[in-house]
């Protein structure tokens, strides 16, 4: 496990809550403070042969002066074995920076994931807002053509359109994001590569030294052809084994020189080509981690934004559509009691206006019947004072013709009262029947439109209550991640604190133990 290091501590950040069930933020960050102190008075007590060496005490120079001098003798005994080790070394490392590549990808692909999750919750989210607008639209299309509600409406419809954009520009970064997933995979797959050819530097270099094991000189050569040679020229049997020894030393000097040189120039040039690959392989290496390690930070740190302004604008803009539906729909029931109002009103006056008018109609005929009637009365009356003398026949035939007249007169007007108060009564059951009728429908409406507001809010609140259960689960995995982190960073502290503190346990035995010896 890799240890901390106070830049890597300094620049954590913990990921905050909406809500008060997470960790409070001031006391984590006097804690990574407090870490971050410990740390660097830990690596400076440990490297520096300075002040900060001898806070731990007088005998700490000393200590670390004889720590250097061991290693130099154990770094000067151990670069015997290491052309022999390097390889295995370096094809382990090799395993090592494939396997964080790995790890990398995976946390790439996961960081995919996510941006992914986020891209279909942005899409459900904008598909509500959708409904809501259509909803909001037919409503409005019903209702009126209110300037206001249209402005509203035009604005909710741009602030649809931001959101398609930015989901847009989310389907573009997580497109970005496995681009460069997939460039990570194949680092990986020229890390395993550069593996590949250090395994066959390494092959190649067994082949090497067992060419040069070779190199002896082979008895079937002219060497014994000139050792012989050199014999015959000699008289004696002494003479003769001496040149021959001579000859064979001087041969076996000159075949040992010469192989020696060409295992020196085999092993030189395979060490050097082996420093190459692994100098490459381990740029690579760093240069894949470096690179890695800003994406994923750049990406999170992208991903929180985002994260965060999303979270503001839905916030937002659920408010203002909520305080939106909420007045769009006061300013309707207000209008509907108003118009219902002067309907009833206006029904009333003019009920009232239609009575007066029958009322007054009747009064004037029969105030013309009563007239005509006493006209009648006086004319009949003269003319039989002035006809007396015609006779009393004529008398009384006038005087039947007068009675007859008036009776026909008043049956008449009798006729056309009855006839008039019926044409009024019709007129005003007619009119009751009209206004009780359209007060109706308007309640139907009132019912209806009260209906589907409900409805519309009720779905409004099951919605944010869904969104509220998924973000609170969300937090909760938050907070489950940040005590793991906090489980592990104590563990590693814990793991860097007892190795530090072995390493001065062991540094004081050794000293103890070189000061009994001496």
């Amino acid at each position: 496990m890799a240890l901390l290091t106070p830049k890597d501590i300094r620049e954590h950040t913990f990921q905050t809550v909406r809500f008060k069930e997470g960790y409070d933020v001031d006391e984590v960050d006097d804690f990574l403070d407090q870490v971050t102190e410990t740390v660097e008075a830990l690596g400076k007590q440990a490297v520096a042969a300075g002040a900060a060496t001898q806070s731990l005490g007088p005998d700490v120079a000393g200590l670390n002066a004889k720590i250097s001098e061991l290693s130099a003798k154990v770094q000067q005994l151990t670069d015997e074995n290491e052309s022999l080790k390097a390889a295995g070394s370096a094809a382990g490392d090799a395993d090592q920076a494939a396997q964080m590549a790995r790890t990398k990808l995976g946390e790439a692909e996961e960081s995919n994931r996510a941006l992914a999750s986020q891209n279909e919750q942005l899409k459900g989210q904008v598909d509500q807002l959708n409904a809501q607008i259509d909803q909001l639209t037919a409503q409005a299309a019903a209702a009126s053509d209110n300037d206001v509600l249209k402005e509203q409406l035009a604005a909710i419809q741009r602030e649809r359109d931001t959101f398609r954009a930015t989901s847009e520009d989310l389907s573009r970064q997580l497109q970005l994001a496995q681009q460069q997933a997939q460039q990570g995979a194949q680092a990986a797959r020229q890390v395993q590569e550069l593996s590949r050819q250090l395994d066959e530097a390494k092959q190649r270099e067994n082949q090497l030294r067992e060419q040069v094991a070779k190199v002896e000189p082979s008895t079937e050569t002219g060497s014994l052809q000139k050792i012989a040679g050199a014999a015959a020229a000699a008289s004696t049997e002494p003479e003769r084994a001496t040149a021959m020894l001579t000859l064979a030393m001087q041969l076996h000097d000159q075949y040992v020189d010469k192989g020696k040189a060409k295992a020196k120039e085999i092993t030189e040039a395979s060490q050097a080509k082996y420093n190459d690959l692994v100098t490459k392989a381990n740029d690579y290496s760093s240069r894949t981690r470096t690179e890695a390690d800003e994406y994923n930070n750049r990406i999170h740190a992208d991903a929180d934004a985002y994260s965060d302004r999303t979270r503001a604008d839905a916030d937002s803009y659920s408010i203002k559509t909520r305080q939106d539906a909420d007045t769009y729909m006061q300013n309707t029931h207000q209008d509907a009691d108003s118009y219902l109002d002067s309907k009833k009103q206006e029904g009333d006056a003019y009920e009232q206006a239609r009575q007066q008018d029958g009322d007054t109609y009747l009064q004037a005929r029969q105030q013309e019947g009563d007239a005509y009637l006493a006209g009648k009365k006086q004319d009949g009356d003269a003319y039989l004072a002035t006809r007396k003398q015609e006779g009393d026949t004529y008398l009384q035939t006038k005087k039947k013709e007068g009675d007859d007249y008036l009776q026909g007169r008043q049956q008449e007007g009798d006729a056309y009262e009855q006839q008039t108060r019926q044409e009024a009564d019709a007129y005003e059951r007619k009119t009751r029947q009209a206004a009780d009728a359209y007060e109706a429908e308007v309640h139907h409406r009132a019912g209806e439109y009260d209906q589907n507001t409900r409805t519309a809010a009720d779905d409004y609140a099951q919605q944010v209550r869904d969104a509220l259960t998924e973000q609170s689960k969300v937090i909760e995995g938050n907070i489950q991640g940040l005590k793991q982190f906090e489980s592990a960073y104590r563990a590693r502290l814990t793991e860097f604190l007892s190795g530090l503190m072995g390493q001065v346990s062991d540094t004081n035995s050794f000293n103890q133990t070189e000061q009994s010896g001496r």
